[in-house]
């Protein structure tokens, strides 16, 4: 037979219930500014996002509506579009520059 544990009362008195809660002061963190590593990192995500949506949206639209054309645009900005952006992150990347 299993046991079902039963929840206990609450065996505050009534001026425990009804007393003011103590209050902690907050303190101030200071926002530390983003790293050459995360800024690094935020280019190359926005830079390569586009290419990736672009031919994507053009392969869905091969595929919904049969038109075999709309392939073209996803070849185009899928591996084109996609090569010369990694080629100008590649180039533009500073992460051995001075900090």
């Amino acid at each position: 037979m299993n046991a079902v544990p039963v929840a206990q009362a609450d065996l505050r008195s009534p001026a425990e219930h009804s007393a003011p809660v103590k209050q902690t002061a907050l303190h101030a963190v200071a926002i530390a500014s983003p790293s050459l590593e995360t800024t690094e990192v935020n280019r190359w995500i926005k830079l390569l996002t586009v290419p990736f949506l672009l031919s994507s949206a053009f392969f869905m639209a091969t595929l919904s509506t049969g038109q075999l054309w709309l392939i073209g645009g996803a070849l185009a900005t899928g591996p084109g579009l996609l090569i010369m952006a990694f080629i100008h992150l590649a180039l533009s990347s500073d992460t051995n520059g001075d900090l």
